[in-house]
């Protein structure tokens, strides 16, 4: 949240798609490490709870997640950060992973 707040201008304009590309802290290792926290709680409370429905609920998440909400975003980072979201993009993975630096 700190890394989001520095970079908010003083005037805040709420957008779909952000003013600026992140690609420090969490985001050095996921293209998407809020998604990626949900999921592990959502799977983290159906071990916990011991529930399968909790667990059903995490299997359709993951995918509605990839194939819907992700997918939307990055088309329109592409569109608004062109090159450097497509650099970005080749160096960090969209759910986890080493960072290429």
């Amino acid at each position: 949240m700190i890394l989001h707040f520095s970079r908010i201008p003083k005037r805040v304009k709420l957008e779909r798609t952000p003013t600026y590309l992140l690609t420090r802290g969490p985001y050095r290792f996921s293209r998407n490490p809020m998604y990626v926290a949900e999921l592990a709680l959502w799977f983290g409370w159906a071990i916990l709870y011991g529930s399968i429905i909790v667990f059903v609920g995490f299997l359709i998440m993951g995918p509605l997640m990839n194939s819907r909400v992700i997918a939307r975003e990055e088309h329109d980072l592409d569109a608004r950060f062109g090159d450097a979201y497509h650099e970005y993009k080749s160096k960090v993975p969209r759910w986890f992973g080493k960072s290429a630096h």
